[in-house]
């Protein structure tokens, strides 16, 4: 019972709050201007999101299968080799 209420807790909490909702929505506007995907420091670069909020929304993203990933390049901004971050089509 503890745990199914800590993991309804935990859901309201990840979909909660103004601030996550605005960085999911930055995150997702972002993507959808590049169909080929932006890496995670890329993406944090464009939204003026902070790298490590990036990480984490991007992984719940992840998780949820609003997005997904696709292979990996060198970032444009941070110079080194990234995943590339895509949104999931099929998932929308």
């Amino acid at each position: 019972m503890q745990q199914q209420t800590s993991r309804e807790a935990y859901m309201q909490y990840k979909r909660g709050g103004q601030a996550m909702r605005q960085d999911y929505d930055r995150i997702i506007n972002c993507l959808e201007i590049n169909p080929n995907g932006f890496t995670r420091n890329e993406v944090a670069k464009i939204t003026g999101i902070p790298i490590n909020r990036i990480i984490g929304r991007i992984n719940e993203l992840l998780e949820d299968d609003v997005l997904k990933t696709e292979g990996r390049r060198e970032s444009q901004t941070a110079g080194y080799i990234g995943e590339i971050i895509k949104l999931n089509k099929s998932k929308q």
